[in-house]
Formats: C-alpha cells, structure tokens, sequence
C-alpha cells in the first residue's frame, strides 16, 4: 500500500515547484495573496496545519503557472 506523504511535506513540495517554475518566494506570496512570512515557513517546514485557504491559494496559483507554462 502506497502512503502519501504528509500534508506539510507534500505543500512545501508545491511551493518547491512553483519556485522551479521560476518564482521566486516574494512573487509567490504576491500572486497567492498568502504572506512572504507564511511562504518561507511553509518551506522551512515549520507550519505543520496549513490551513484550507492556504493549499487552495497554492494550488490555484500552480493551476495557472501550469496552463501558462503548457
């Protein structure tokens, strides 16, 4: 059985991949409407409860980096 991993793991990994995409943490924060602060946390792996809003902001913002980039 394949588990997947943890919440906070699998959105530091979506801000990893938005910065390859080639943003950097201040435009990310800017797009997302999400606090540079929280932005750099995340990756740090020190916000261990993102909250709803916070993954839905990422995920929107990956949505549409990727239909840019396609």
């Amino acid at each position: 059985m394949r588990r997947d991993p943890p919440l906070p793991k699998r959105i530091a990994a979506l801000v990893g991949q938005i910065r390859v995409a080639g943003m950097t943490p201040a435009a990310i924060a800017r797009e997302s409407g999400i606090s540079r602060q929280t932005i750099w946390r995340i990756e740090a792996g020190e916000i261990s409860r993102p909250s709803y809003d916070t993954i839905e902001r990422l995920e929107r913002l990956w949505a549409r980096i990727s239909i840019i980039r396609e």
